[in-house]
């Protein structure tokens, strides 16, 4: 997955007529994002109904995707650790976040690569106000 920004496949949008919580799952597995390995991937190949996949899930261990859409063009997917419900008394994990945008998925950014990015553009907004102030005194 390393290098990948965004996936998308018009094929199966327009073989599908568009997306929607039905066919998200489906979509979703085709790209590079998704964990051929992953318990969502076993449902799937089980051909088990996605109002059924968290009972199905129950006590299995491995990587999981949730979805869920909050606007009819957008997708949210999140990659956890561990389904819900596992035997364990441990909160589950969140590995990712990715969203789908009118049919493109993009993996969330990290709020360590923001803050990153925030403290770089701070640091040369300062470093030019230090430059600046040091040519004015020297002036």
């Amino acid at each position: 997955m390393a290098g990948e920004d965004s996936w998308r496949d018009n094929e199966f949008i327009t073989t599908n007529f568009g997306l929607g919580m039905i066919n998200i799952i489906d979509y979703f597995s085709l790209s590079p994002f998704f964990d051929k390995q992953s318990i969502t991937q076993q449902l799937l190949t089980q051909k088990i109904p996605i109002d059924k996949y968290q009972e199905a899930a129950h006590g299995l261990r491995g990587t999981y995707y949730e979805f869920e859409s909050p606007h009819p063009m957008l997708f949210l997917i999140y990659e956890y650790r561990d389904p819900p419900y596992t035997d364990s008394e441990k909160p589950r994990l969140l590995n990712n976040v990715f969203y789908c945008f009118d049919g493109t998925v993009y993996p969330a950014p990290k709020i360590s690569d923001i803050f990153q990015r925030r403290l770089a553009a701070i640091q040369n907004c300062v470093s030019k106000m230090l430059d600046a102030h040091s040519n004015a005194l020297d002036s």
